[in-house]
């Protein structure tokens, strides 16, 4: 059960900074764009192709220009981060939890008619949610191919 907290705590941390960029990316983007729109008004009233910008349009031009450069430097940065954010809640999964597959189940126990009905539970499994072409697929597979009065669909 402690591994289980310690996991979520990761998680937690990692879903809180995702949030947190996105609200401030969002922000920001919009903003920019807002400063965009005002320009692209400005400059579409224009119709003299010589038109040549003023000093203060050049200016404020440039100025919106570096702050989507360094917003998307920062979107960036921010995105690198999480990888290493995401990275922890791997080793957090592997420190807290036993990877010895062979405890988990005995040789041949999913021998023989076992095998079957294991497969025809994952099959309904696959039915039930929608996915009939993966089920039809895993019935062919294992030789369970679909008879008219005795499908396992009709079960």
């Amino acid at each position: 059960m402690e591994g289980c907290e310690t996991v979520e705590r990761e998680v937690d941390r990692v879903t809180t900074k995702i949030r947190n960029v996105q609200n401030i990316f969002s922000r920001e983007a919009n903003k920019l764009c807002d400063q965009l729109n005002i320009l692209r008004k400005e400059f579409g009233e224009v119709v003299d192709e010589n038109y040549v910008l003023s000093n203060d349009q050049s200016s404020i031009l440039l100025e919106t220009m570096s702050r989507v450069k360094n917003l998307v430097g920062r979107l960036a940065t921010d995105h690198r981060d999480f990888h290493s954010a995401v990275s922890k809640v791997g080793k957090a999964i592997d420190r807290n939890f036993n990877v010895d597959f062979g405890t988990i189940t005995r040789d041949g126990i999913f021998s023989g008619e076992r095998a079957q009905i294991l497969t025809q539970v994952v099959c309904q499994h696959l039915y039930r949610q929608g996915l009939l072409d993966i089920g039809e697929a895993l019935c062919q597979v294992c030789s369970m191919f679909q008879q008219k009065g005795n499908s396992i669909r009709a079960k």
